[in-house]
């Protein structure tokens, strides 16, 4: 977050990583510019998913209960 602030940019980034995903969940809790975004296929149509930081936080504790 503080690159994209010091050079006024966004950052995109993609991950099957559930590593990632949890440290990009851990940086939402000492700032709200990040947004996450799930992508799926189905039927031959992209379709997404908005998570905010509460409904990805969710998203991270079901994976490591999963595990």
């Amino acid at each position: 977050f503080e690159l994209s602030e010091k050079y006024n940019c966004q950052i995109f980034a993609t991950t099957h990583s559930h590593d990632c995903i949890d440290g990009f969940q851990e940086s939402l809790k000492s700032d709200e510019h990040g947004t996450y975004f799930r992508l799926d296929s189905y039927k031959g149509k992209i379709l997404y998913q908005f998570y905010d930081k509460e409904s990805l936080q969710d998203v991270v504790d079901l994976n490591h209960r999963a595990t």
